[in-house]
């Protein structure tokens, strides 16, 4: 089984952010279980992201002996982000130490072999962090405005029925 985890390194204004931002890097490590009842041999795998610009980025793995049921890390590898969308991993190439063919499922237990990618990054521009957070310091700078004139509304009217 492979599991794919991804951890964005960006910072604004000091600050880590979980969001993949473009001129950032970003940490990939890939998680291996052997699922089956026999010793897996070892091996290798290549990935392959992609991204919307296409600029690629490779990368490839060694996979040691591993018992039924144990669990293999790689060690994370950093990577820019290239360009504002999806980025898109898929397999390079994979297999074993002893010819036979090599099976990578997600953690649902379905086969990852013949989809076009097996994980996806989105990448944002810093701008669209800044735009988002401009716009909810708006909303709340008009809902006090308006709770405001709301209580300079009731004064007025109390002032008037009186």
């Amino acid at each position: 089984m492979l599991k794919t985890e991804t951890k964005s390194k960006a910072k604004i204004l000091g600050k880590h952010i979980k969001s993949f931002l473009v001129g950032h890097e970003f940490e990939v490590v890939f998680e291996l279980t052997n699922v089956v009842s026999t010793v897996f041999p070892g091996g290798s795998f290549g990935v392959l992201i992609e991204w919307p610009n296409g600029q690629l980025v490779q990368k490839n793995y060694q996979i040691p002996t591993l018992d039924p049921g144990e669990v293999h890390k790689t060690s994370p590898f950093n990577t820019g982000v290239l360009s504002r969308g999806y980025a898109l991993f898929s397999f390079l190439s994979w297999g074993s130490n002893d010819g036979k063919e090599l099976r990578f499922r997600d953690s649902s237990g379905k086969s990852i072999f013949g989809r076009p990618s097996f994980h996806a990054v989105l990448a944002k521009e810093p701008e669209e962090i800044y735009e988002f957070w401009g716009m909810i310091i708006a909303a709340l700078s008009l809902a006090f405005l308006v709770g405001i004139e709301l209580i300079r509304f009731l004064i007025w009217l109390r002032a008037l029925l009186n």
